[in-house]
């Protein structure tokens, strides 16, 4: 067997090349797993992804078969799409305006500032599923966003000011403070601002309050279950 000198040491170059060989046929199969590893969490992701399409577009009254025309030819997406945007349209015109929910609240004050202009329709408001909302009470001085993070934990995400709105119509007593740190509105001097329901001065009010406050803990923060 062929050998040379290697920093002084006689080495085999038959023996090197194997080793090497060896090496490098570790380092592929070690790519190999990774790969198909990788390749199985996306296919499992894409199956999960079509199944939650399948149930939304039976929600909305579609079927199976129009999702599978929709990957499967052109005439199907093109059939799919115009299913969806005829149900966006129906939904938006399903939504009541921000002042009529303010008016179907009787309530004594609004902060001018909370307005269709300044608090939109968010995708989240267009979901017209029964929504699960729970008021989140942590009994101590805490931030927005640690206060997000608590609503998280539970599967619950903040509730914009529409669904602030919409659930007050049933569920407030008209007394707690309760913050929805789902939409902000920024001022002319960049402030952060979100959407309190309250009572003070013996008037029910809807005001806006600084999303950087640390809150007290009389205030309440609505969630809505993801």
């Amino acid at each position: 067997m062929p050998s040379y000198i290697n920093n002084g040491c006689l080495m085999r170059s038959g023996g090197s090349r194997n080793a090497m060989n060896s090496h490098k046929y570790e380092v592929g199969m070690a790519r190999s797993k990774k790969s198909g590893i990788a390749l199985i969490s996306a296919m499992m992701l894409f199956i999960d992804f079509l199944s939650n399409v399948f149930k939304l577009v039976k929600k909305l009254g579609g079927n199976e078969q129009m999702v599978y025309d929709f990957f499967s030819s052109p005439e199907g997406a093109e059939k799919f799409s115009k299913f969806i945007i005829e149900i966006k349209s129906e939904i938006k015109k399903a939504i009541q305006p921000l002042s009529d929910l303010i008016a179907s609240l009787k309530l004594d004050w609004v902060n001018d500032n909370i307005t269709e202009k300044n608090f939109p329709v968010l995708p989240k408001d267009e979901i017209q599923s029964e929504k699960e909302y729970k008021l989140f009470h942590f009994g101590r001085s805490i931030s927005s966003e640690v206060a997000i993070v608590e609503m998280q934990k539970e599967n619950f995400r903040p509730a914009t000011t529409r669904e602030l709105l919409s659930w007050a119509l049933k569920n407030w007593d008209g007394k707690t403070v309760v913050v929805a740190l789902g939409q902000i509105w920024r001022d002319s001097g960049a402030y952060r601002n979100v959407s309190v329901l309250y009572f003070g001065d013996d008037e029910h009010r809807l005001d806006l309050r600084w999303f950087g406050n640390v809150w007290n803990d009389r205030y309440r923060f609505l969630g809505v279950r993801k």
